[in-house]
């Protein structure tokens, strides 16, 4: 079962959760699909990360994400944000059994 990837901030634990809802939010804040992401992008990793908050942290904005970046840095948060994306349920070539 599928349960996201972890981030710990001098804040607390933060959970990244990529699901299709996921997914559909962070290109509609980007305004184009994640395929397209720019990797060395401070706004569109802010903006991805965001979206993967939701699940877990539904209160989360945008400031949210700029202290979690600002606590671990660009590459950390871009790291745990490649964890969720590794087996995240929109992007599996075939499902895994349960």
């Amino acid at each position: 079962m599928y349960t996201g990837a972890t981030i710990q901030t001098e804040r607390g634990e933060f959970t990244l959760y990529l699901d299709n809802r996921a997914a559909r939010l962070a290109e509609k804040g980007l305004g184009k699909p994640l395929a397209e992401l720019n990797e060395r992008s401070f706004a569109e990793l802010s903006e991805v990360l965001l979206a993967c908050l939701k699940r877990f942290h539904p209160g989360a904005t945008i400031e949210t994400v700029d202290a979690i970046i600002d606590d671990v840095g660009m590459l950390a948060a871009a790291e745990a944000l490649m964890e969720a994306v590794a087996d995240a349920p929109p992007f599996r070539e075939k499902r895994k059994p349960e």
